[in-house]
């Protein structure tokens, strides 16, 4: 019953309240390399904007870079 109320999130902190109850507040981790991207806004907003145009359709096919790898 708890783990079908809790629902699919990975983590919880647990709070106790004044009454004592235990409340679980589903929360998500993000990997310390990706880290600096939500901390920094104007980088956010950037890689939100470029995800909706895509979305929408409004890339444009550039070729390959595959020479530009490196393995």
């Amino acid at each position: 019953m708890l783990g079908e109320a809790l629902g699919s999130a990975a983590a919880y902190n647990i709070y106790r309240n004044p009454l004592g109850q235990l409340i679980p507040d589903p929360v998500k981790a993000v990997p310390a390399s990706e880290l600096w991207l939500f901390e920094n806004a104007s980088a956010l907003a950037s890689v939100k904007q470029g995800l909706r145009e895509s979305a929408e359709g409004k890339s444009v096919y550039r070729g390959s870079f595959a020479q530009h790898a490196r393995e």
